[in-house]
């Protein structure tokens, strides 16, 4: 039973699949499927992937679209200042 519930769930996600094809993207601002660098306030760099919720892995810097880090991002600019509003605070990022 609990195989057939796990085949039935994957059926559904693989129906709901949307391709997105990176290359096809307007590279000017963040978009799903993109990988965006940011500077943070203390000059650090990092590059975090906008991917699908079940592709998210944190200590990878795989972010899902709904996390507030990626609403934050998305549509942004190069060069636009961010705010990541975080449990522990807020934090301004620059996107580079």
């Amino acid at each position: 039973a609990a195989a057939e519930r796990d085949l039935r769930w994957l059926e559904a996600r693989l129906k709901a699949a949307v391709v997105i094809d990176p290359a096809a993207h307007d590279l000017t601002e963040v978009a799903f499927g993109l990988a965006v660098t940011v500077v943070g306030e203390d000059g650090t760099e990092t590059t975090y992937e906008i991917v699908g919720e079940d592709e998210a892995d944190a200590p990878r810097h795989r972010i899902a679209p709904n996390s507030p880090l990626a609403r934050a991002l998305l549509g942004a600019q190069v060069g636009d200042v961010v705010t990541w509003k975080r449990p522990a605070g807020p934090l301004e990022l620059e996107i580079t």
